[in-house]
C-alpha cells in the first residue's frame, strides 16, 4: 500500500504509533501498533518509512521486485506500508 498526500510520512507514523507496542498502548492506545502489535521484533503490526530517503530505498526495492508499481507521486509525498496476510 502506498499512501500519498501532504505530510504522508508524518500522518502514517502518527497512525502507527510508537514502534514498541507496550509504549503505544500507554501513549497512543488507538494506534495500529497498540491495537495489533505484540513486540518490537517484527510483530509490531506495521512498518512505515521514517524519512524521504527511506521511502526512496523502499521504492527502489519495489521497482526491482514488482513490475508496474505506480510511483508517479514524488517521494516527499509518498509513504509505503506492507500488509502481511497473516
Amino acid at each position: 500500500m502506498a499512501l500519498r498526500g501532504e505530510n504522508a510520512i508524518l500522518r502514517w507514523r502518527e497512525a502507527m504509533g510508537p514502534t514498541w507496542p507496550p509504549d503505544a498502548c500507554k501513549t497512543h492506545p488507538e494506534s495500529i501498533r497498540a491495537r495489533f502489535g505484540s513486540d518490537r521484533c517484527g510483530a509490531n503490526a506495521v512498518h512505515g518509512a521514517k524519512s524521504v530517503a527511506e521511502v526512496e530505498r523502499q521504492l527502489a526495492f519495489l521497482r526491482a521486485h514488482f513490475a508496474g508499481f505506480d510511483d508517479a507521486a514524488p517521494p516527499k509525498e509518498l509513504t509505503i506500508a506492507f500488509i502481511k496476510p497473516d
